[in-house]
């Protein structure tokens, strides 16, 4: 496990850190995206859309039971968490080696 919390549908499967790679400082996430210029009223709208699914109780165990922690967040923040783990991301990949074709 990649964040720093053992997943709550994998307890039994030890994070990066519990195994010894301690600087490992990103997390996976899922996020909903729009198109660059998408008015800001638009982006608010969909972001309402979302908190209120998250909020839901249904919604939030079927999220839990395929691995995901559910964490609503305000797209500024998103761009925070974005361009503060970029780099590392870049790194994984470029030493993994993958590459697109």
């Amino acid at each position: 496990m990649v964040g720093r919390s053992r997943s709550a549908a994998m307890p039994e499967v030890p994070t990066f850190a519990e195994q010894g790679i301690a600087d490992l400082k990103v997390a996976p996430f899922v996020a909903a995206w729009a198109p660059a210029q998408t008015p800001r009223a638009i982006v608010y709208r969909l972001h309402a859309a979302f908190m209120a699914a998250v909020s839901d109780n249904e919604v939030c165990q079927r999220m839990l039971e395929q691995g995901q922690d559910p964490v609503a967040s305000l797209p500024e923040e998103l761009a925070e968490t974005v361009s503060r783990d970029l780099p590392s991301w870049q790194s994984l990949i470029e030493l993994s080696g993958a590459r697109l074709d």
